[in-house]
């Protein structure tokens, strides 16, 4: 698996699409930066808005055998109101 760091995703549709990429040493200074992991084939297989440090929204997708459909497996749970 491959990290990689990026400043932002386009798209309306999943699986989202990082762009922007960033060096390692680029992301120290910021406060918002999107991180993709991607497998061996070079797919998405996760992507993480980082905001301060935190995670503040996770896609992860999976794939068939032959790499052509994704599907969203778990985004962040959603926080539930306190009224």
């Amino acid at each position: 698996m491959t990290e990689r760091y990026f400043t932002t995703y386009s798209g309306i549709r999943l699986p989202l699409k990082p762009v922007g990429e960033l060096q390692a040493d680029e992301i120290e200074n910021r406060n918002t930066f999107f991180v993709g992991y991607f497998d061996t084939h070079e797919r998405l297989i996760e992507l993480q808005k980082r905001v301060y440090g935190d995670i503040e929204l996770r896609h992860r997708y999976s794939s068939t055998k032959t790499g052509c459909c994704y599907g969203l497996i778990s985004p962040m749970p959603m926080v539930r109101p306190m009224w």
